[in-house]
């Protein structure tokens, strides 16, 4: 069942501003404010996978050592 949230006390400068963007969306200022509330929670869950990545063990490999061996394994045909 879909919840409600309201906000109060939103400023006039803001709303304007989220409507001119919701209106150049082509969507109701509600369905792009729920689109941006959907962003913002799978932004929560992309923090979680990063920071269970960087528990995880294994080496750390620098932006370098990436770039160098993805060129190598293109310049043997993998």
């Amino acid at each position: 069942m879909p919840h409600h949230i309201q906000i109060r006390d939103v400023p006039a400068a803001v709303h304007r501003e989220l409507a001119r963007q919701a209106e150049a969306s082509g969507l109701s200022l509600n369905r792009f404010m729920l689109g941006e509330c959907e962003r913002i929670a799978r932004r929560g869950r992309n923090v979680e996978v990063l920071r269970r990545a960087a528990l995880r063990a294994g080496p750390r490999l620098s932006a370098e050592q990436i770039v160098a061996t993805i060129r190598a394994d293109r310049d043997r045909g993998e």
